[in-house]
């Protein structure tokens, strides 16, 4: 059956710098096709809150690197002040920031450093399809944004799991 990236979607993913809070969906049923949504449902995200972020206005790279280690996850979201997504910081950016030479993160504002020019998912894209962009674009984190308000977040690992579970 076709999996649907809304029925995979439903966790909050890490919103850093927003006190706003993505809803959950209803948890698909096995006869409905599945979507992005209920992939990002995974314990580790799923508890995180926005509210739980530092404020996007001071948020720095420290404030990011604290938030993936504290909640165990690989990425977080800072969102625009009308909670569509603006950017993306990976562990990745982590790394490159480092190969750079640049350490002193507690001083350094997370939005130069995140990723702006992100592919997002909505919640009608097949896992199928957007596990195919991903590992053509090869990333690991992918917003899932409906009416251009971010609802979730899908991880690669996600979307593994929801192939598996056909």
């Amino acid at each position: 059956m076709k999996k649907l990236l809304a029925s995979l979607a439903l966790g909050i993913g890490l919103l850093l710098g927003s006190s706003a809070t993505m809803a959950q969906a209803p948890a698909a049923s096995e006869a409905a096709p599945a979507t992005l949504a209920a992939s990002a449902a995974a314990p580790a995200t799923s508890e995180v809150k926005a509210a739980d972020a530092p404020a996007m206005a001071s948020a720095t790279v420290a404030d990011a690197i604290h938030a993936m280690n504290e909640h165990k996850v690989g990425s977080v979201i800072i969102p625009n002040a009308d909670g569509s997504p603006a950017g993306i910081f990976t562990e990745r950016d982590v790394l490159k920031l480092c190969a750079e030479g640049r350490a002193d993160f507690a001083k350094m504002s997370i939005r130069p450093c995140m990723t702006c020019e992100m592919t997002t998912g909505k919640p009608e894209d097949s896992v199928s399809d957007v596990l195919a962009i991903m590992t053509a674009k090869r990333f690991r984190h992918l917003p899932v944004v409906d009416d251009g308000k971010m609802i979730g977040m899908v991880s690669i690992g996600d979307l593994v799991k929801a192939k598996l579970d056909e």
